[in-house]
């Protein structure tokens, strides 16, 4: 079997094109801090280039073979026979038979990267770094790797539909990852601190129905008070008193 053909130019192209993709990251941070009060600036420049370690990592052991794999048949999700990278080497890629494929794999390493790091600001003033670094490792497997599989994967339901992405928009839903972190990790958090003892947020329901009851009783009150200040508005005229000789 002949050793495949690559063109230098395709290959300087997607490099560089990498470089620049990793440079819209922090990038992001400078322009989410930019949008936040100023103590919480550092904070989110260092996770959109947490962003970059996370996944990258998330991307060598599993995200590229879940979302690359061309043994995979499903339509949905690809398999782990790229594991750690496990034969991605100079064998013709699939975004492009002239580059091999371990440079479209660090290319698209910086697509994932970039994906979760936009999703960043909304966390601003809410999130603290170990929690959302472990939000960005489970968002993107289970989020972004089956979406891009879908998307760019050969054997995904998408492409196989005609489907056509090439600016990345499909999987880049960040409007649901800002939503899923702003209600899911907070519902979660809620979720498990009621169930801590001592720190149950809500009281039994007798006593829900007592406060309800209560609050409905201070309403009327209000309501009383505002209808006894408003019957004489008329301004008070004080007399004085007259002297008698």
């Amino acid at each position: 079997m002949a050793d495949p053909t690559y063109n230098p130019g395709d290959i300087s192209w997607v490099l560089a094109s990498t470089a620049l993709v990793w440079l819209m990251i922090p990038g992001i941070g400078y322009f989410y801090s930019g949008l936040s009060r100023s103590k919480n600036a550092l904070s989110l420049i260092t996770l959109s280039v947490i962003s970059v370690a996370i996944v990258s990592v998330q991307w060598f052991i599993w995200g590229y073979s879940l979302t690359f794999s061309e043994t995979s048949s499903s339509p949905f999700i690809g398999d782990l026979s790229n594991a750690f990278f496990r034969g991605v080497n100079s064998s013709p890629s699939m975004g492009n038979t002239k580059i091999p494929d371990i440079v479209f794999a660090i290319f698209q390493s910086m697509f994932a990267s970039l994906t979760p790091a936009l999703a960043i600001g909304s966390a601003a003033e809410r999130a603290r770094i170990l929690p959302m670094t472990i939000f960005l490792f489970v968002w993107t497997t289970i989020v972004y790797d089956p979406i891009a599989y879908w998307s760019w994967n050969s054997n995904g339901w998408s492409k196989r539909l005609g489907g056509l992405d090439f600016a990345g928009g499909t999987p880049l839903a960040d409007g649901c990852a800002g939503m899923l972190y702003s209600f899911g990790v907070t519902y979660i958090l809620l979720f498990l601190m009621d169930k801590i003892p001592g720190l149950s947020l809500r009281v039994t329901k007798e006593r829900e129905t007592i406060g309800i009851d209560a609050s409905e009783i201070g309403e009327l009150a209000y309501y009383h008070v505002e209808k006894l200040q408003a019957v004489d508005l008329r301004p008070q005229i004080i007399q004085s008193p007259t002297t008698h000789v």
